[in-house]
């Protein structure tokens, strides 16, 4: 489980669905299923002070002959 401050959006984020919540009031704003997704911009850039940088969403994309590609999302 992860999660991310966006303005003002709290992203939380399991394996199987990420929900987006407002910062303010905990109200729920939207549901967003997928399969396998994780957080991957974790120590990756510096620190954002503001909150608006991007945040990375990977998560389980196609399976072709075998091999399993990530799709990531910003």
């Amino acid at each position: 489980m992860s999660y991310a401050h966006r303005g003002d959006y709290l992203l939380l984020i399991s394996p199987d669905f990420i929900e987006v919540r407002t910062v303010n009031t905990g109200k729920l704003v939207q549901v967003v299923e997928g399969a396998d997704m994780r957080r991957i911009d974790i120590g990756l850039l510096s620190p954002d002070k503001d909150n608006t940088g991007s945040t990375l969403i990977a998560m389980k994309g196609k399976e072709d002959k075998g091999l399993v590609s990530d799709r990531i999302v910003e």
